[in-house]
């Protein structure tokens, strides 16, 4: 029985990279994972990850609704009612606009900050009242390197350095009830699936922060 046996994960941006990556090893640990994902329309990212953890004897469902502000509400309904509980979030979605200081625009400013960190906070908000109640919880969040300071890539930088404070604050706030909140700042990798064969060396290189 592994490490997380009938616990319940819900993983953004889970149809490919380290997304992925989590998702498969927290199902090889026994967890109920939610692999939520919107990559593709027809949900194809998503149901892939999810066969892969059934194939090995995992519990897993898939998940392509938006972790909007009314989104996360329904990723957090969908999760209880397929498996009862909610124990980790692991904020991992993400997107990378990129373009010169100058040519920012606003719509791609806030495409960049609707993801992270509001769509971060948009599923923690939602998933911590369960989380409360039952007096324990674990959310990671994923920043990046890009944080310390990335020319051509200012939304990203801003948004990713963002979840350090999020987190922070959460953690602080929430901790009371139990509930652990940290993040981790990869550097780049490739979001192919096959960089990610080894699961336990993918999770083995993330840095853990705070």
């Amino acid at each position: 029985m592994g490490r997380l046996a009938g616990k319940t994960a819900i993983i953004t941006g889970a149809g490919g990279g380290i997304g992925r990556a989590h998702a498969l090893l927290l199902g090889q640990e026994g967890a109920n994972v939610v692999v939520n994902d919107i990559g593709t329309r027809d949900g194809a990212n998503a149901a892939s990850v999810v066969e892969e953890i059934q194939a090995a004897g995992g519990k897993a469902v898939a998940s392509t609704v938006s972790a909007t502000w009314d989104g996360a509400n329904q990723i957090v309904a969908d999760a209880v009612a397929a498996f009862g509980s909610i124990d980790i979030i692991l904020n991992n979605a993400g997107t990378a606009v990129m373009n010169d200081l100058w040519r920012f625009t606003e719509e791609e400013w806030d495409k960049t900050f609707n993801v992270e960190p509001k769509g971060y906070f948009a599923l923690i908000r939602a998933a911590t009242p369960h989380m409360a109640r039952q007096g324990s919880g674990c959310i990671v969040n994923t920043s990046s390197s890009s944080g310390f300071g990335h020319p051509g890539a200012i939304a990203h930088a801003t948004s990713r350095e963002g979840v350090i404070g999020l987190t922070r604050s959460v953690a602080k706030e929430l901790g009371r009830f139990g509930i652990r909140c940290n993040a981790i700042r990869p550097f780049a990798v490739g979001a192919s699936t096959k960089e990610f064969s080894d699961v336990s060396r993918s999770w083995e290189r993330l840095t853990l922060v705070n």
